[in-house]
């Protein structure tokens, strides 16, 4: 099983959304839950097309969302270093529930589990772009990658490998899909990616 991992996954792994499951996170350990929907903006706002098929369609199959809409629009509140303390040390208790449970979710032993870490393609395209803002921090990604490793899966960072395509072929291994809000891998990506798994 193939897991392509990018750079919001652990810390929306425990942010309980409505109408989501998610890794709730107590003193007393970690478990499975579940927000079900209720009278919340995006509720209400789905509400409003009738909760049309069209509607399911762009929500689900093109990644729209309110929650997308504001994470794209709003800019995000300055954190103090105790959130970032907070959100890390969460974050890594996750990590360690996940990659524990994996293989008996799965029914898979953990060498035929991959974990494919995406890169930050816009920087491959652009050197001189900064570096992409990203949800999880490095620390918080740098551990999923060592926990997961250690637990005897694969792990398949895309930086090196689609940097050097890049820079032989100059060809993009994404494309902007049909929603503004999610960049989709293209046939490039894919191959890419395979290629070195």
């Amino acid at each position: 099983m193939v897991l392509l991992i990018i750079h919001n996954d652990v810390k929306e792994s425990w942010s309980n959304r409505s109408g989501h499951r998610y890794f709730k996170i107590t003193s007393a350990g970690v478990r499975e839950g579940y927000q079900p929907l209720s009278g919340t903006m995006a509720q209400q706002i789905r509400s409003a097309p009738g909760d049309s098929a069209l509607y399911r369609y762009i929500q689900t199959n093109l990644g729209f969302t309110i929650t997308a809409v504001l994470e794209k629009h709003v800019l995000p509140k300055q954190q103090s270093r105790e959130q970032t303390t907070e959100i890390e040390s969460k974050s890594k208790r996750a990590v360690d529930y996940f990659v524990s449970q994996l293989p008996e979710a799965t029914g898979l032993p953990p060498e035929r589990l991959v974990l494919v870490f995406d890169s930050d393609r816009a920087r491959i395209y652009n050197p001189k772009a900064g570096p992409r803002v990203t949800v999880d921090s490095i620390t918080v990604q740098d551990y999923l990658r060592e926990r997961a490793r250690a637990a005897g899966f694969a792990v398949i960072d895309t930086e090196l490998s689609f940097s050097e395509h890049y820079n032989r072929n100059r060809q993009r291994f994404d494309f902007l899909g049909f929603s503004p809000f999610r960049v989709e891998w293209g046939g490039n990506g894919r191959r890419e990616g395979r290629a070195n798994g």
